[in-house]
């Protein structure tokens, strides 16, 4: 009897081993020649049929059990999580927390800078103190590839994708694939801010998930050891990333309710409580060994802690009524204000509450389907959570409702303490972003209880799944990273000192800089590459990237768009010879022309940035030096052949998949002939009306239209602003994301597109807008566009009349509602 155990161990190894190695380098290959931005981009921003024919996609592909469907799985999961960090590298994007697409700033630099204080002084700075458990992290990241920022942020994102991928198949074995991949595309989207950026929520999410999987396996099998697994692994994502922290005790509490009739609801709840003391106690552990001594855990809540006091007025409020205020002050003046007017603190819980149950504030903002444009995109996940909690009610005697309804009071009741205002499109709840996706997607099996009552199963075998045997070693794998990581980098740290100095010019500065390598952006004509992608990027694509960015860093846009053409930016830790202090004190920003500096150490004579609020943080290196050398171009750039034969193939590959699952999910190749052409007939019905759906929301316009305007026609509405009627209520900007309109005057395009009414009307120089049947617009001078004389075109996807699109999509349903009734008559068969 033990041989075959021993084989059947072997067999699943191997089969392990092999999913990894089909996925990885598949992941490897889609960043080394990626996708076009313009096909990302629709991936990246959340479209709401989109997301439909994602999950469907992988809701077919999930649905089959047989090893070589498993890791096609994995394998479309992890290129998936590759797509938002590519699309950062391809537009260098401005996001607040990295410019360029790449390179850290604010609260990721800070953790940045942590990770290589902890490399090259064996302590944490202040700063990162507050959150050990990431930059510690990142340290290890640092170390294992050599201080190599990109391969650091891609190890990052496959991690985040591994992570989510195998909670959806716990997900998976309880409610069915679509339910699955609803939790994967929602966790995706939420993902895509976080792609790319040295921020803790990346262990947050990760953590999260991995310990949503364990809890949501140990209620299934009903095993407690998995699930206080889980509860610890929870415990530790909220460490790594702090937010609603309140969902422990109330697991816990489930814990005891859940095992009752087999433990009692003592021993369940001891064991709980001790995995949650344990999981506390090792971020304090990293806290004392290698934090700073001037650093406090979680130490930034006191500000969030003011403005609930403050009745809810954000984290702010204490920098406006005390400038200067030192951050060991803020908690003081917030227990003081609590004092003096408790009744504004309740008001601010109670403000607090009412904002999580918004669509502009509350657990879906992320995806930034707010302002003045339709939002039903967030109602429809909130209807979704509703169902699903109503699902969970109605069952609430089986482990997993009661999980899910436990999650859920927990998350609601830190919402009054941890206000949306100051959650930055729900970061602060990474780590349970997981629970709330979970929730969501269960409501899509509630609108499945319908189909299951016209024969059409759901449920999917699991017994030919090899990724679930993932989930145990990859989570420990994090574990010992996370915190023998740090422990052996403190050991084997050393500063760097140097002997020599240098005679700078005296409008500049000697200046220890450590260079890192994949830590750089370099700056070309536009003329040179065809598509930016990094390390190279256009300059055209840097500065629009720069001015699309955030307005309360104007010191930092105007700066970057200074640069040019041959200007490399590299991000590095530094110190000053002059400083007695012996360690690289924080990082900052090497500005070179045409080349780049080796890996490691250099003493050299920088010029600091005129503005002062940047002197500390960039630097111009004036000189050409023997010690430096060229910055390669990548792989992308090398062979354009090569890369458009690739993507050729991304294509055929990712509609071969397509049909593939969708002929084996309808059972097609053992149909008879004349079955195998109604199926055909309906797939290809469906097919025109998402072609007809894509078109009219400008996701994939199939075809576009260039024709002139009367502009005699317009009406002044005042100022800079005219009006003119279209005759088709078509490409409107409050229905669209944004109007892919184009305006000519006299051939040249209008570059202000998708103006808001109040800037047409006060500033002009050619802003326009299509709103409801009607273009607003002004010249690009000023002047009265009805008299000047200039021909005016628009430019837009072909229209199509409202009673067409009725008419594709009436089609649409008929053929899906054929394809179930399809479905039916197999399951009756079987």
């Amino acid at each position: 009897m033990i041989a075959p155990h021993y084989n059947s161990s072997n067999g699943k190894l191997l089969s392990t081993l092999l999913m990894l190695f089909i996925a990885l380098p598949a992941y490897t290959l889609v960043l080394l020649i990626p996708p076009p931005a313009s096909i990302i981009e629709i991936l990246y921003n959340f479209y709401l049929v989109i997301a439909f024919l994602l999950i469907i996609l992988l809701g077919l592909v999930f649905s089959r059990t047989e090893l070589a469907w498993d890791i096609i799985s994995l394998t479309l999961v992890m290129i998936l999580f590759s797509l938002p960090l590519i699309y950062k590298w391809q537009t260098a994007r401005f996001y607040g927390y990295m410019f360029g697409g790449f390179l850290p700033w604010s609260d990721a630099q800070g953790y940045y800078t942590g990770a290589h204080h902890l490399m090259y002084d064996g302590n944490l700075s202040s700063w990162a103190t507050r959150r050990p458990l990431f930059p510690g992290f990142l340290a290890v990241l640092l170390s294992i590839t050599g201080n190599n920022l990109q391969i650091s942020l891609i190890i990052l994102a496959a991690m985040n994708g591994l992570a989510i991928f195998l909670a959806s198949r716990e997900i998976q074995k309880e409610h069915g694939s679509f339910t699955a991949t609803t939790f994967l595309a929602i966790c995706y989207w939420y993902y895509c801010a976080l792609a790319g950026t040295t921020a803790t929520e990346q262990l947050g999410v990760c953590f999260g998930s991995l310990g949503m999987a364990f809890l949501i396996r140990g209620a299934n099998n009903e095993t407690i050891g998995k699930t206080v697994y889980g509860l610890l692994l929870l415990t530790i994502a909220l460490n790594a990333r702090a937010g609603a922290f309140f969902i422990l005790p109330i697991i816990v509490l489930w814990l005891g309710i859940n095992y009752k009739n087999a433990l009692g609801w003592r021993k369940p709840m001891v064991v709980g409580i001790a995995m949650v003391i344990i999981g506390m106690m090792g971020n304090l552990v990293l806290v004392k060994v290698v934090g700073s001594s001037g650093g406090v855990p979680f130490s930034n809540y006191s500000y969030t802690l003011y403005g609930l006091a403050s009745g809810n007025k954000g984290w702010g409020q204490v920098i406006e009524d005390y400038p200067g205020v030192r951050e060991d002050e803020v908690f003081g003046l917030a227990i003081q204000k609590i004092q003096e007017n408790p009744s504004l603190f309740f008001q601010g819980i109670v403000n607090s509450y009412q904002e999580y149950f918004t669509t502009v504030s509350g657990p879906f903002s992320f995806l930034k389907l707010v302002d003045d444009r339709k939002y039903m995109d967030n109602q429809i996940l909130w209807l979704l959570t509703w169902l699903g909690l109503v699902s969970a009610l109605l069952k609430r005697k089986q482990a997993q409702s009661g999980l899910i309804l436990a999650a859920f009071f927990g998350i609601l009741l830190s919402a009054g303490l941890v206000p949306p205002k100051d959650a930055d499109s729900m970061r602060v709840y990474a780590a349970t972003i997981p629970f709330t996706a979970y929730i969501a997607s269960t409501g899509i099996g509630f609108l499945g209880q319908p189909l299951k009552k016209i024969g059409v199963s759901t449920r999917t075998s699991t017994d030919g799944w090899i990724s679930p045997n993932l989930l145990l070693p990859f989570s420990a794998i994090l574990l010992v990273i996370s915190f023998a990581g740090p422990l052996l980098i403190k050991i084997s740290s050393h500063p760097h000192k140097t002997s020599t100095s240098l005679s700078c010019p005296p409008e500049e500065e000697e200046i220890i800089f450590l260079m890192g390598s994949g830590s750089s952006i370099k700056l070309v004509d536009d003329r040179s590459i065809r598509e930016s992608y990094l390390p190279s990027i256009r300059i055209k694509n840097f500065r629009k990237g720069t001015e699309l960015g955030p307005t309360f860093y104007k010191f930092l846009a105007q700066e970057l768009k200074s640069l040019k053409p041959g200007h490399t930016i590299s991000i590095g830790m530094y110190r000053k010879t002059e400083s007695t202090h012996p360690d690289l004190i924080q990082s900052g920003y090497l500005i070179t022309k045409w080349v780049l500096f080796e890996p490691g150490f250099h003493n050299i004579c920088v010029l600091p940035a005129q503005n002062p609020e940047l002197k500390d943080a960039f630097f111009y290196y004036q000189i050409d030096g023997n010690e430096m050398q060229q910055l390669n171009p990548s792989i992308f750039h090398q062979n354009t052949s090569l890369v458009n034969m690739t993507r050729k193939l991304y294509v055929f590959g990712i509609i071969l998949i397509g049909v593939f699952a969708t002929f084996s999910y309808f059972k097609f190749w053992s149909l008879p002939p004349i079955n195998k052409l109604f199926l055909l007939g309906n797939f290809a019905l469906i097919f025109v009306g998402i072609v007809v759906n894509l078109h009219s929301n400008a996701i994939l316009p199939v075809a576009w239209e260039r024709k002139s305007l009367d502009l005699k026609d317009a009406i002044h509405v005042g100022s800079y602003s005219y009006q003119l009627p279209l005759g088709i209520n078509w490409m409107n900007r409050k229905s669209l994301r944004e109007s892919p309109t184009i305006i000519y005057e006299d051939g040249n395009a209008l570059i202000r597109p998708n103006a808001s009414i109040m800037d047409i009307e006060s500033r002009g120089k050619g802003r326009f807008s299509v709103e409801e049947g009607a273009l607003i617009l002004s010249s690009s001078d000023n002047s009265d566009p009805r008299t000047n004389g200039r021909l005016y075109e628009i430019h837009w996807p072909v229209p199509l009349s409202l009673t067409f699109q009725r008419f594709c999509y009436a089609v649409t349903i008929i053929s899906a509602l054929s394809l179930l009734l399809h479905l039916r008559r197999l399951n009756q068969v079987e």
